[in-house]
């Protein structure tokens, strides 16, 4: 139906971006494209859509792009049944936030994302949904402690 028409038309764009050279347009063109698929149950598409994306962008020169990205992916890898690859990428993920101190706006995301794997590592193994839990709680505060100190700032205005 609307979903097929809709990839029909991402790849019609997709393919005219390769040819154009036009990399701002072709990472969002693939993860749409991985977001229609898993739509579909397609979640195989869906993951291979979304590590091409993440090639698109490299985690040193784009880290917020490629940590939105990882995100998707790994959660989407899960899915799809490869537990290891997905909880691997989770932890590239939470260095990657530690090392480039992304934006307090990302923690929230990062948080909500650690609760969405952890409820997938219950299903799966409990130790490591005991990991990551424990990870969301630690994010969790992080979130708070920034958005305190954004406070602290704001009233000292």
């Amino acid at each position: 139906g609307e979903t097929q028409k809709a990839i029909d038309h991402l790849k019609q764009a997709l393919r005219f971006s390769e040819q154009m050279g036009d990399r701002d347009a072709i990472g969002p063109l693939l993860t749409n494209l991985a977001a229609a698929y898993a739509d579909l149950g397609e979640t195989l598409l869906a993951v291979d859509y979304l590590e091409q994306a993440l090639r698109i962008y490299p985690r040193e020169t784009s880290p917020n792009e490629w940590t939105q990205i990882a995100l998707g992916l790994s959660t989407m890898r899960a899915e799809a049944g490869n537990w290891l690859a997905g909880k691997d990428l989770a932890a590239e993920i939470l260095l990657t936030f530690r090392a480039a101190q992304l934006a307090a706006d990302a923690l929230p995301t990062l948080a909500s994302w650690f609760l969405q794997m952890s409820e997938l590592a219950v299903r799966r193994a409990r130790a490591l949904a005991r990991t990551v839990f424990s990870a969301t709680i630690i994010l969790t505060v992080s979130c708070a402690r920034s958005a305190f100190s954004i406070s602290r700032r704001f009233r000292a205005l």
